[in-house]
Formats: C-alpha cells, structure tokens, sequence
C-alpha cells in the first residue's frame, strides 16, 4: 500500500499510535524505541532509527517495507540514526503535535514562526507580549525588524503551549512568574538547516518576552574562513602563528553576541583541513574533541562532547565538568572548551595544555589583555595563567553591520545633515580625509531586502603572548605591557580595526562607535597610533 499525499501531515510522527504507519499492537512498545517515521514542515519523510537496533530484525523488516511501499527512497538523505531518547521522543506528549485541535493550531503557528525566520537566517525571535498586544521581531544582522503583530492572549497561548508542549530539558510546565530557559530539539518542529532553538522567556511589568535562539547548523553565511569572517591580514598572520604551536591555550573573548562560536568552529575545521580532513567528515589525522554547552555548530572533523538531559543549572555544570575531567582520557590532539565559566573549566584548559595538548576556547571580557586579568579574578594560578608556554593567544572581537555596498551613502554627500559630534571625531581622527567613509541609507534597497545591510564583520585584537610580556604582567607593570604590545609586538587594536573598516566603506561609523564606545578615538590619539 503507498502512503497518499494526504497522508503526510506537516511536522508529525507517522508511526505514533492513529497515525497512517501505526506499528500493530504487538510490537507498539518495542518499535517505538527503535523506529520512528517522521515528516518535517515541509511535509518530507524522514526515517529515524536507533543506533543500539539498526541491525534489529523489526527494524530491518520495517525498513524494506518502507522501500517497497515508495516512503524510504534514499537511505542516505532520509535514513537518520540517533540515540534511544530521540526516538522515544517522537512519541512522547510533546512530540505530538496534533495532541489536540487548538494546541495542534498554535503549534503548527510556532513551527510556520520558525522555518520563516531560519529561511531568511534570522539569528533571534523575539515574542513580546504587552499589556495591549503581542509583538514578533526578528533579529538580523544584530538588528530587530518588526515582522507582525497579534492580540495579547494570542503571544501568551505561543509561549505557554511551546514551553509545554515543544521543548526539552526544562520544567514540567509553563510558570508564567517565574524566568524559565529550553530547547526544542524534537526534528519535528524544526527545519532541515537547525540544530535546534534554545528558549529564555521572562515574566515583565506587563506581560512576558520571549527570546528563541536559532542553532544553524551551519555558520552564518556560510562562512569557512577567518578572512571570510573579517579578519584582516595582519591577524591571519598572527593565528596562523599561534596555531603552528602544538600545544597551548588560544582564548578568544567577546560579550554575547560577538561570533566566539563562529570562530571556534572556523578555527577549528581550518586545523582539521590542515590535517587531512575532507570535506564529509573522514581522513583527519589527529584526534580533535569539544566540550560545549550548548552545541551550536557542527563541527567538521571534530567528535563533540554537548550537555544534553540536564534539567536543572546544578545538573547541567556537574555534566559539564564530567565532560571534561573525561576529556583527557580521550587521547585528544587538539580540544575546544566552549566556554570558560569557573575555576574547573579554567584549570582543565591549563591541564590541557600543560599535557601537551592544543586547545581552544571562550570568555567573557572587554579587550584581549584583560582575558589575563579574568582569569586570575577567577581564582586560577597567576604562574599558570601568566606563563606564555600555557595562553599562547589572545583575541578580542566584536561584530559590526556590513553596510550594502548597492545604496550605501557616501558621507560627503550627506555631511551637511550629519551628526555634528561624530563629525568632528572623524575629521581629527582622519586629518579631515573623509573620502571613503559611508554611511547606512535608511531605506535601503533590493539587493539588501531593504536592510541597508548585508551581514556582519569582526572586528579584532590579537595578542601572541611572549616572555616579556608575561613578565611585565608578574610585576605588575600592566601599562607597559600594554605599550609593549602596540609597540614591539606591533599589536593593533579592536579600535583600530573598526577605524580601517571605516576608511573602507565596509561599516557605518555610527555603527563602530556604539560597538566599541565614543572614546576610543581619544585613546587612539593618546598613544599616537593613528596617522
């Protein structure tokens, strides 16, 4: 019998109890540990096995009775093979999307919400419900666009049935005065190009605001080099002498938002290609593992260590250090450590490279240099910390709008209506040469969907830590390290990036400067850096 059009409902599982591939009774509660049919929004079939049973004998009969009746068509692109728990999740209240008929409503509005926003690589949506209505934005490009409006009970009933009845690793149920983070990770809701949506909602004066973060599964813009990222010359030169190294600690620094993952993951397959990885996956001649919490990106040639099945933040860090302490024993090359957020992950990065191992990972600070001045607040060891045998590599970023080079403003034409202030910083910082310098057209055009935008560049700091640098740090003398840096090492500065990007074209002054703050072209002329 050949399964009809009609048949293949949007987002559902086509082997749960009343649908269309019901298993017979007898083998309903084995099956449905094992097998799972699955159609995705756009109602394509996706077959979902368990890797424990993939040569159980049901499975295998089920198999080629999916062939012969025209639903497995291709076993490389519908044939997924996963844990026990996703499968069992197919199958659970919140896998059934048609549960009821005005919860099956709001959910297939959510799924719609999603796959509209990952088609047009949206990175947040956010859901905020006031005391008169419920507005949707999406953020692209750093920059919430409205994209509609609804009545207030309409935002509630959204966020209410997602967090019941969609999303894992969370509370038993929707508490609408209390902040309360999920995931959804069931493939049902999502499209094909997400790893999943990480949840925040949050109660406010009048109402709740809801944020969901799309995990791509690739980065964004299909970016696979640093240069493609925005890194300039300079600092590929500097990376690519960090990376030479075979052990050691490269940390890069960035508040939320900054691309740190991006260049993880960039980083990362750049080592991975450099030894012999392919492009599927296979050939890679060292041994690359990550630790992540959560994972963003899949990484090419690297085996990933996620949290997963924690439902509590004490949960969740108690996975996480597991995870690491069983790293080293994994007989790894090179690690990536997602985050460093207390002293454990900071001293199993310190292990790491005190072992002789590569690694990579994140943290939180304003400029490169003050990754050191993190660390040791934090509580690890200053002779470790300070010791350019451990931390080889610093690097602070930032992401700035990419100004659509289509209808971009030239600052020249517009300069009688400009911000009179800026102006003036621009004209002391570049010797009153403003050619080259444009600005966002606020109504963009076409080509940018009327953004005035196209996307987002870094901009960096990099330091290759050295002896005398380290011990400038040890005897406290930071300034002159600081100077020693810029001078000697001839490090320049996240400023000094935006104010190159600027003189191109590529970004909006107006842009750099709420990015990095209206002083930094004090401090540029303090220290005499710019011609």
């Amino acid at each position: 019998m050949a399964i009809q059009d009609k048949d293949l409902i949007p987002s559902t599982c086509l082997t749960a109890s009343g649908q269309v591939l019901e298993f017979e009774k007898a083998l309903q509660i084995s099956m449905q540990e094992m097998l799972a049919v699955v159609t995705d929004p756009e109602s394509n079939i996706d077959i979902y096995v368990s890797e424990d049973h993939q040569n159980n004998i049901q499975v295998i009969t089920h198999l080629e009775k999916y062939r012969l009746m025209g639903i497995l068509e291709d076993d490389v692109k519908q044939l997924k093979y996963v844990d026990i728990k996703t499968i069992q999740s197919f199958y659970s209240q919140k896998a059934s999307v048609y549960s009821n008929e005005e919860t099956s409503h709001i959910q297939r509005d959510i799924i719609n919400l999603i796959q509209t926003a990952s088609s047009r690589k949206i990175s947040d949506i956010h859901i905020t419900i006031n005391a008169a209505n419920t507005v949707v934005q999406f953020r692209k490009f750093k920059i919430l666009h409205h994209h509609r409006e609804d009545l207030r009970n309409v935002g509630y009933d959204l966020i209410q049935t997602m967090y019941n009845y969609m999303t894992d690793v969370a509370d038993p149920m929707f508490k609408s005065t209390e902040a309360q983070d999920a995931v959804i990770n069931n493939p049902a809701y999502l499209t094909k190009n997400l790893n999943g949506v990480r949840v925040s909602i949050v109660p406010t004066t009048d109402g709740w605001n809801a944020c969901l973060r799309l995990l791509y599964q690739t980065t964004r813009g299909e970016v696979n080099s640093l240069e493609q990222l925005g890194y300039n010359t300079r600092h590929l030169e500097t990376i690519r002498k960090i990376k030479a190294k075979s052990s050691g600690i490269l940390i890069i620094s960035g508040p939320t938002g900054s691309g740190k993952s991006t260049t993880l993951k960039v980083t990362l397959e750049e080592i991975a290609k450099d030894n012999g990885c392919k492009d599927d996956g296979t050939g890679c001649e060292i041994n690359i593992m990550t630790v992540e919490d959560p994972s963003e990106y899949k990484i090419l040639g690297a085996k990933q260590l996620a949290v997963s099945g924690a439902e509590t933040d004490e949960e969740r860090m108690d996975q996480y250090h597991r995870y690491l302490k069983a790293l080293l024993r994994q007989d790894p090359d090179v690690i990536m450590i997602g985050e460093i957020r207390d002293v454990i992950s900071g001293k199993a990065a310190i292990k790491s490279a005190m072992s002789g191992h590569f690694c990579l990972t994140t943290i939180h600070t304003n400029d490169a240099l003050g990754i050191l001045d993190r660390l040791i607040e934090m509580g690890l060891e200053p002779a470790n910390v300070l010791n350019p045998g451990v931390i080889t590599g610093l690097v602070a970023q930032r992401l700035v709008p990419v100004l659509c080079q289509h209808c971009a403003i030239p600052l020249e034409d517009v300069i009688d209506h400009y911000n009179p202030a800026r102006l003036e910083r621009l004209r002391n910082t570049f010797q009153d040469d403003l050619s080259g310098i444009k600005v966002k057209n606020q109504e963009g055009c076409s080509h940018c969907e009327y953004l005035g935008i196209t996307g987002v560049t870094v901009l960096a700091e990099i330091v290759k830590t050295d002896r005398n640098l380290m011990r400038m740090y040890k005897e406290g003398k930071t300034d002159e390290a600081y100077y020693y840096w810029r001078n000697e090492l001839k490090g320049t500065t996240l400023m000094e990036h935006g104010l190159e990007k600027i003189k191109q074209g590529i970004c909006d002054p107006k842009d750099v400067e709420a990015e990095l703050d209206e002083l930094f072209v004090e401090d540029l002329q303090k220290e005499g850096c710019v011609a």
